[in-house]
């Protein structure tokens, strides 16, 4: 192995050569393969051509090697390639993506990590169809390295008629960018692409934070490593990059590496350098065991290009054949915040996804594509990516979609839903953040229709724009699917043909808190509220308020406090309620406001004389954590998130969400995983009815109307709006004590209405059968 362990780059060869030699250490310490040991020999070439070529020449002639492993850079690696093909030495997983290694192709040079060529093209799409940028700027290494990723991100942008605002290079020992920022600055760019090495860039984050420069940064997967916000600081924050890895530090494929690492390096931080040569290790030992007892160069050669859909993994599946040594042909975008990098987008590319370790027996018959049907079918996902609601909702939404589909397009989620995809059909997401009013949303639904011509929709968190939206579902006759607005409004008031909601409506969450309450203080004589004074707030209490009376005649309200959206301060709310010493204090509020009662509530007593009703409480458990006091009434809108049942269904979804995002999934993220997989079930059942042929939207919905489908939450039945609105259990519970293994409160004394206690009749409005005094109810 050839790479800089001393000088600038050290900081990328040293982790390179420490995962490779960690891996082999621990392949060692098994019996090594088919009886032998691998040694590792590292020379430092300080990163410079002429001393690679020395020390290859040292290698091959002196120390005799078996083949040359992981040697590190473009300019490098080329020096020595003609010179190692001479001597017929096998040169496996170079630390660079140069398209030299693949173009021409060369019968004893292997790659692994996706080219700069396709990484640039790549890049560009990411940055136009999910970023949505058009004012693009460039930054790279003048060299080889940089001009392939960067010229190819250039060129595919050209393709779509965007030019850039700003293209500025630098030289290889540049230490000075603070002219590189300020033109960088004047162009004015909402997104840089970023093609450099880690001290630049780490320098021109620094200076262009100096500066107050804050575009969006988007940069090559050479970056995506623990040492760019090490040596950046908080200028890295919120830094997207390409990675063709796992996470290094959270993932669970990566716990084999980090354990390894620990032993044989104990000061080595993980990162995405050497679990990139960890990676590589893999698959020198796998082509080794494969090519026997006795393995000759040949053999090796020969046992490499045997590898198809190759991966342990850390990497998304790759193969190598005997006219294609290229590797890996896909990238996923991660985000760096407090020096993590986390994922925000699945795997995309050429064919395939991320090769977890599976966690569904796969199925013993082989799977047959019905006839007709499409290589992949594109759902539009509209969740709130930006704003108050965010956090709270859309992200969770939007994460609960990533991994889903995910592990649905790999054939990795247990049945009856381990058919790849849809019926085979490859899930393509199109991300759409549903920031900006109704207006907008109804703007951006044409688009998705009209222009990126998506097959159906899974959307919408406000209600406002469920309400909006709906009728444009008919008048464009696409198939859309509700997956958490809460108005009961949309079916009780219209019929609809293409569109469903696989999610309850508000009502099941205000007649489930009033039982709640009254199995809690059955004598209670008053109830007061605080809920955010918009359409969700005022629907929640008037259904509460309603119900109460209805369960409990002579039932008193108190104060009803009605503050705006957001509006973050509560002190003279806070004084009436306390002051109004009711026995319930019921509230729908949300996010950020939900948090500040809670802060600002429980210093003065709110909840020890009033039992408080958070009817979305769920969200606020992970995020608050051991502040949350003892003794709130919580809900999560359904059986979802602290109250989701222990089915199979549920462990895996909780598994491989909590893997990648390392929290557990709230309810949002429920109703997302119930509106992708309701969707699932109705291609599928329509598949089956339709002769194992595709079926037409028409046989769709005929096949979703009335369904009854498996999720992690129990059986959704769509029992309502003619067979399109689904019907959900409620469950509601007490906070309990804080449970330091699951770094939230327990929940406590939990009971859980079934559908038909808590939704009305098919074909009854909500406001009537409250008003008749829940007729029809079937309650224990």
């Amino acid at each position: 192995m050839t790479a800089a362990q001393t000088g600038p780059v050290a900081t990328i060869g040293v982790p390179l050569a420490h995962g490779l030699q960690a891996y082999f250490n621990y392949v060692n310490a098994q019996g090594g393969v088919n009886g032998r040991q691998i040694k590792l020999i590292v020379e430092d070439d300080q990163y410079t051509p002429a001393n690679t070529v020395a020390a290859v020449k040292k290698l091959v002639e002196s120390d005799h090697i078996f083949a040359l492993v992981r040697p590190l850079g473009t300019a490098q690696t080329a020096a020595v390639l003609d010179y190692t093909q001479e001597k017929g030495v096998p040169v496996v997983g170079i630390a660079s993506g140069s398209s030299l290694w693949s173009t021409p192709f060369k019968k004893t040079v292997f790659g692994i990590q996706p080219t700069y060529a396709l990484e640039g093209k790549l890049m560009a799409q990411y940055a136009l169809d999910t970023l949505k940028a058009r004012n693009i700027a460039v930054f790279y290494q003048d060299d080889a390295f940089g001009k392939e990723g960067a010229n190819a991100f250039m060129e595919a942008l050209q393709a779509r008629g965007v030019t850039p605002v700003a293209v500025v290079p630098y030289t290889p020992g540049e230490t000075d960018f603070s002219s590189h920022a300020l033109k960088l600055q004047e162009a004015k760019p909402d997104l840089v692409f970023v093609y450099a090495i880690v001290v630049p860039a780490s320098s021109l984050l620094k200076e262009a934070e100096k500066n107050g420069f804050k575009p969006k940064w988007l940069m090559t997967y050479v970056l995506a490593d623990p040492i760019l916000p090490a040596l950046a600081g908080s200028a890295a924050e919120g830094v997207l990059a390409g990675a063709w890895l796992v996470d290094p530090l959270r993932a669970k494929e990566a716990q084999g590496y980090r354990d390894a690492l620990k032993q044989s390096f104990p000061d080595e931080v993980p990162g995405g350098y050497s679990l990139s040569s960890w990676a590589v290790g893999e698959v020198i030992v796998e082509a080794l065991k494969r090519a026997g007892r006795n393995p000759t160069r040949q053999s090796f050669i020969a046992a490499l290009e045997s590898l198809q859909n190759f991966t342990t993994g850390l990497t998304p599946p790759f193969s190598y054949g005997d006219s294609d040594h290229q590797g890996i042909k896909q990238l996923a975008i991660v985000e760096q915040h407090g020096g993590n990098w986390t994922p925000v987008s699945s795997f995309f590319g050429e064919a395939g996804e991320i090769a977890a370790a599976p966690t569904a027996a796969p199925s013993a018959t082989p799977i047959v594509a019905p006839t007709g049907a499409p290589a992949e079918i594109k759902i539009g996902i509209v969740a709130f990516l930006s704003g108050a609601a965010a956090a709270p909702f859309g992200i969770p939404s939007r994460n609960a979609a990533e991994i889903l589909i995910e592990q649905l397009n790999a054939g990795r989620a247990p049945a009856p839903y381990n058919i790849p995809g849809i019926g085979t059909a490859k899930i393509v997401p199109v991300f759409i953040d549903e920031a900006g009013g109704a207006d907008k949303q109804v703007a951006e639904y044409r688009r998705l229709v009209t222009d990126e011509k998506v097959d159906l929709v899974i959307g919408y968190i406000s209600s406002a724009d469920c309400l909006a939206v709906a009728p444009v579902v008919e008048e464009l006759k696409t198939l859309t699917v509700f997956f958490d607005c809460g108005t009961n409004q949309i079916f009780e008031e219209a019929e609809h043909t293409y569109l469903f909601r696989t999610s309850a409506h508000q009502i099941i969450d205000s007649v489930g808190a009033a039982r709640y309450v009254l199995a809690q203080k059955p004598d209670l004589s008053s109830i007061s509220g605080i809920n955010q004074n918009y359409a969700w707030g005022q629907d929640s209490w008037n259904a509460f308020s309603q119900s109460v009376p209805q369960l409990h005649p002579g039932t008193l309200i108190g104060t009803v406090q009605f503050p705006r959206l957001l509006a973050g301060e509560y002190s003279a709310e806070l004084s009436a309620l306390l002051a109004a010493r009711s026995d319930v204090i019921h509230s729908s509020f949300w996010g950020g406001d939900l948090e500040s009662l809670l802060i600002q509530g429980t210093p003065r007593g709110l909840g020890q004389d009033s039992l408080l009703v958070l009817t979305t409480g769920d969200t606020a458990l992970p995020r608050l954590g051991k502040d949350v006091p003892p003794g709130l009434v919580i809900g999560g809108r359904g059986p979802h998130g602290a109250f989701a049942p222990d089915n199979d269904l549920n462990r895996w979804f909780k598994k491989v969400y909590s893997d990648r995002f390392s929290v557990r999934p709230v309810y949002p993220s429920y109703h997302m995983a119930q509106a992708i997989l309701g969707v699932k079930a109705a291609y599928e059942k329509a598949i089956a009815a339709n002769g194992h042929q595709w079926p037409t939207v028409e046989q769709v919905i005929a096949a979703f109307t009335g369904l009854e489908f498996d999720t992690p939450s129990g059986i959704i039945k769509m029992a309502l709006g003619n067979g399109h609105q689904a019907v959900e259990p409620s469950a509601y519970g007490l906070t309990g004590e804080f449970n330091p293994a699951t770094g939230e409160v327990d929940i406590v004394q939990v009971q859980v209405f079934q559908a038909a206690c808590v939704n009305p009749p098919a074909g009854v409005k909500s406001s009537d059968w409250i008003a008749g005094g829940f007729q029809g109810a079937k309650c224990p």
